[in-house]
């Protein structure tokens, strides 16, 4: 699927996620893997209790972190794409 401003992002039920010094830790008890968010990783994932789109998600990160535009879209869309092979999240379209 083509990440674009139409598709709708959500978090995926089965990782268990906990804040720790303002990051994110998550461990997924189905894959039995655990992940550690950077700073930024850590803003998209709190961000999405709610489905967003990638615009939604870029203007947060944006007003959070002093960052290119084109640049901010381009690394969302690659972390995007990272969390939804790891299973973390969900991609749907409207």
């Amino acid at each position: 699927m083509v990440i674009d401003s139409k598709v709708l992002i959500c978090r995926n039920d089965n990782p268990l996620a906990n804040e720790l010094d303002g990051e994110v830790i998550m461990l997924d008890p189905e894959a039995g893997t655990y992940y550690n968010l950077n700073r930024v990783g850590s803003v998209i994932w709190k961000f999405l209790e709610q489905p967003a789109t990638l615009d939604d998600i870029c203007r947060k990160v944006l007003s959070q972190f002093d960052v290119d535009e084109e640049l901010c879209r381009k690394d969302t869309v690659e972390y995007i794409k990272q969390m939804n092979s790891y299973g973390l999240i969900k991609l749907s379209e409207p």
